[in-house]
């Protein structure tokens, strides 16, 4: 699969007459459908159909409304010229409880729709930009793109994630059997302080991180078997390193009488919530909230029944992790700003493996290599850290006059 590209689209479209397509605005929508499906063949693209606000220029050089886009989309389907497949939303499950991948709408051209591409716009005639790697996105439940100016850190990471996606690109990656097809990852970041920063966010999304783990082991990159490594309890203990230096010995969620599991999921509510009373509320919802999984509700209930109450659960998990109490429930945003500090580790090593010819798949702190480079991958995540970062203030490391975060 890849994404519709709103880099894409052939020139001389306000010349087309072709029916039922008669605004100018329709015709450029089509263009640019055209000039995809001549990149990307037959191949499923990807993209949202859904009734939304307008793309910003940023990331819309062409200016293609989403309205005529998707009613010219509509239209070729009535024309039987390509098919589309509806998404699925984030946190669905199917009948039996589990968990459903998430993804956007798609379609797939036809053989006649790929044949109008290539006799409708030449080779002369398709205009391809640089594709967009960065991308800023509000804090409300739209989380609509907002307009952004480049600045030292956006320049860096567009030219990262150029450079990593490049290179990857010339790699021979299958993924259950199938060819990965083109990796774009977009680092979307979320404007949590409401002043356009980049401090918030970060990650990046690809359909086949939405995989099992038993699934990504079944990855090809160039023809050899791939090994699956990650940072144990990843964010905890980048928190440890900022806070004292170091990462910690010891596993953070391994407290005598309680599951692994259950200490990680509180760990989730308090680095996202504010104060123990927002935890205790966080949990609660959690524990009756339709969309979480049943067998898991069970587990942390089971916990909290045998300590008494929700709030002793938290301060259990509070307490084996004393060193960076002060990391812990500071709100949502600064939960966000910890989620920031893990990609862009993750996306700096990424980068620097590839720079060694090394290719990486990540899904979030997981690294898909080819098994012989094991070695070289796992030094790696362990000796390199992102230099000169913007700083957030708020942060805990920067208030605390104690901390040794010069580790790095």
């Amino acid at each position: 699969m890849v994404r519709f590209s709103y880099e894409l689209i052939g020139w001389g479209y306000w010349d087309w007459s072709v029916p039922n397509v008669r605004t100018e605005k329709q015709r450029k929508a089509l263009s640019a459908i055209l000039a995809n499906v001549r990149e990307y063949k037959r191949q499923p693209i990807l993209l949202s159909i859904r009734n939304q606000q307008n793309r910003p220029s940023r990331y819309n050089y062409f200016r293609i409304g989403q309205k005529p886009l998707v009613a010219v989309l509509r239209k070729l389907e009535q024309k039987q010229l390509l098919t589309i497949t509806t998404g699925t939303p984030r946190f669905a499950r199917g009948l039996d409880g589990a968990l459903l991948p998430a993804n956007l709408s798609s379609f797939i051209a036809s053989e006649e729709l790929l044949d109008m591409a290539y006799d409708w716009i030449s080779d002369e005639e398709v205009i391809r930009l640089d594709p967009l790697y960065v991308e800023l996105r509000s804090n409300d439940k739209e989380e609509y793109l907002i307009q952004f100016e480049w600045d030292a850190y956006t320049e860096h990471v567009q030219k990262q994630m150029s450079e990593y996606c490049d290179y990857m690109n010339e790699q021979w990656i299958e993924v259950e059997g199938r060819p990965l097809g083109e990796l774009k990852l977009v680092r979307h970041f979320k404007d949590w302080a409401g002043d356009g920063s980049f401090l918030f966010g970060g990650r990046a999304w690809h359909p086949f991180m939405s995989l099992s783990k038993i699934q990504r082991r079944r990855f090809r990159i160039n023809g050899s078997r791939v090994a699956c490594l990650d940072y144990p309890a990843s964010v905890p203990n980048l928190l440890y390193r900022m806070m004292t230096g170091k990462r910690l010995a010891e596993d953070p969620y391994s407290i005598d009488g309680l599951d692994r599991f259950v200490a990680k999921q509180v760990m989730k509510f308090l680095m996202n919530t504010k104060g123990f009373q927002g935890a205790e509320m966080a949990l609660k919802n959690w524990l009756i909230d339709e969309h979480s999984c049943p067998k898991e509700t069970v587990m942390v209930s089971s916990a909290i029944e045998s300590l008494g109450s929700e709030r002793k659960l938290l301060e259990l998990v509070v307490a084996r992790n004393q060193p960076i109490k002060s990391c812990l429930m500071l709100g949502a945003a600064i939960g966000q700003h910890y989620q920031w500090l893990e990609a862009n580790l993750v996306f700096h090593v990424a980068h620097q493996l590839s720079l060694r010819g090394v290719p990486a798949l990540t899904v979030h702190d997981e690294f898909i290599v080819k098994e012989e480079d094991r070695e070289v991958a796992e030094m790696l995540m362990y000796s390199e850290w992102p230099k000169d970062l913007p700083v957030l203030a708020e942060a805990p490391w920067n208030r605390c006059c104690e901390t040794q975060s010069e580790g790095f």
